[in-house]
């Protein structure tokens, strides 16, 4: 895969209680992804939940994003906004 091709996507997975309950597939996705080399990956991480089978990715930085409030979870997507269109910048350069 060529690298404009690899900056067309994104992934980010958002990892709450619920996230949690079902991670044996959200395992297997992130492997998958992780796999692909799909980049870049992020993760949004809610306050408090253990996270720690899903540390092994190569998540990239602003991630981990940690929120409790709805405008903590507005402003991790927002931040994530600005990395992917930076990368997607430095990638085309």
């Amino acid at each position: 895969m060529n690298q404009k091709a690899e900056t067309k996507h994104f992934f980010i997975a958002v990892i709450t209680d619920e996230f949690l309950s079902h991670s044996a597939t959200y395992l297997r996705i992130c492997q998958q992804v992780a796999k692909e080399k799909f980049k870049p990956m992020y993760v949004i991480v809610k306050e408090g939940v253990n996270w720690d089978e899903f540390k092994q990715f190569p998540w990239r930085k602003p991630s981990p994003l940690f929120f409790t409030t709805e405008e903590e979870f507005d402003r991790a997507f927002e931040l994530i906004k600005r990395d992917v269109l930076f990368y997607k910048k430095i990638q085309t350069m």
